[in-house]
């Protein structure tokens, strides 16, 4: 081959080489341009990456919700979804980027509009409901002369030993609300920081000038059954500086209180030997009268209101059940007397539990048709029972010398046994079981 000849296809050869180094344009080199080393960039067989300088972010990335960031570079990817679950919070807290509800924190389950932040507790089941990284549950026992007793049911089928913070007077009746256990003592009103149940506060006290059987907490309020002195009301806003209370007397001796009402807020006491009073404290600073009753024929000790009835544990008369969807004008009470000593109520999911002293027990009653209840079923406690509080598929009830009792009503027609039981060292009176 002649020296001209070789020569020629050498830079064929060449020329064939530099063209396969080169862009389609035949200009410039197909080197990837990788800058952040996540595989992606200028000429880089993945594909392209939107930014360059962070390597979390490229095509192939997953996007991760609320840090403002386009992580997977499809700006039609929603960097924070939309309330999944319909429960009024969203996945995003105040911590983060992205927080389109605004609120904190965030939803821990978007897929569960019955689990969210503040969400209540159900006992027993082991859910966290509320997002706050616990389901721990605990029941807050009034224990008359000891005060009041926390304990642990996290596990209903073995309940923890009792923590005690002790009050002034006789504990009588409790309900607990935003951390703190608002307690109906002999003296008056306790307040107690429960914030960590296992770590009770020191009780702060606004006496009242009657003797505090019953309490029920709604929003700034704390209303009082009085006994004598009949309704008493105190403002809770600043549980730390409880109010001057404000009283409205009743003709009766006031055992029990419910609050309950939209636009205009009610008042119902189970007043003894007056029945049922009503009272309208939709401005709690100035109660109404004249005081509407509605006589039950008996002793009345505790009642429970919803959907427009009144639910009243009549003592020897059993349970009196009173229509007061118009509340100023209360219907003629059902009365069922197939219980021996009714002292407590609760109702919830169509049955009222009933508190039955003097060896009742338990008494479960249907009360899905409330103009015609159904045969009361029986599970027998070893105390007398007085107040009641039904969660999760459990009963606790408040029995007296045995201290708390706890019943499956899972099925409500049948009632476990054998009963659990945790001793404390007063006489149970009543009881509120919540989530940590």
């Amino acid at each position: 081959m002649k020296k001209s000849g070789f020569l020629a296809v050498v830079a064929a050869i060449l020329l064939v080489a530099f063209m396969h180094s080169c862009g389609d344009d035949g200009t410039s080199p197909s080197v990837c341009i990788d800058n952040d080393g996540d595989a992606y960039g200028e000429h880089c067989s993945p594909g392209t990456d939107c930014d360059d300088s962070d390597a979390s972010i490229n095509p192939g990335a997953a996007e991760v919700n609320c840090d403002g960031a386009d992580n997977d570079c499809d700006a039609a990817t929603v960097d924070a979804p939309s309330d999944s679950d319909g429960d009024g919070w969203d996945v995003c807290g105040s911590g983060d980027a992205v927080n389109p509800d605004g609120k904190d924190p965030a939803d821990c389950n978007d897929a569960d509009a019955s689990i969210y932040p503040g969400a209540p507790v159900i006992c027993g089941d082991g859910i966290d409901q509320d997002c706050n990284g616990s389901s721990k549950c605990y029941a807050y026992v009034a224990d008359s002369n000891t005060g009041l007793a926390i304990i642990d049911v996290s596990d209903p089928t073995n309940p923890g030993a009792p923590i005690y913070r002790d009050t002034s007077g006789g504990s009588n009746g409790v309900q607990v609300v935003g951390g703190y256990a608002y307690v109906a003592d002999s003296n008056g009103l306790a307040i107690i920081d429960v914030s960590n149940p296992t770590n009770p506060g020191d009780p702060v006290y606004r006496e009242t000038t009657g003797y505090s059987r019953g309490v029920h907490v709604v929003g700034d309020y704390a209303y009082l059954a009085d006994q004598a002195s009949g309704l008493a009301i105190i403002d809770v806003s600043d549980p730390e500086n409880p109010g001057t209370p404000v009283y409205r007397d009743t003709s009766g001796s006031s055992y029990g209180v419910y609050v309950s009402g939209n636009t205009t807020v009610y008042a119902y006491l189970a007043d003894m030997g007056s029945g049922l009073a009503i009272v309208d404290v939709t401005d709690p600073e100035n109660p109404s009268t004249p005081v509407i009753y509605r006589d039950t024929t008996d002793t009345a000790r505790d009642v429970y209101v919803t959907e427009g009835y009144a639910y009243v544990a009549n003592r020897y008369s059993g349970l009196a059940i009173i229509d007061v969807s118009d509340p100023l004008n209360p219907g003629t009470p059902v009365i069922y007397q197939e219980t021996t000593e009714a002292r407590g109520v609760y109702v919830t999911g169509g049955y009222a539990y009933v508190g039955d002293d003097e060896g009742g027990g338990l008494a479960i009653i249907d009360v899905s048709d409330p103009t015609n209840p159904g045969e009361p079923i029986y599970r027998d406690t070893d105390g007398e029972s007085f107040g009641v509080y039904v969660t999760g598929g459990y009963a606790y009830v408040a029995d007296q010398a045995s201290g708390l009792a706890i019943i499956d009503v899972s099925d409500p027609e049948n009632p476990g046994t054998p009963v659990i039981y945790r001793d404390t060292d007063g006489y149970s009176y009543d009881v509120h079981v919540v989530g940590d």
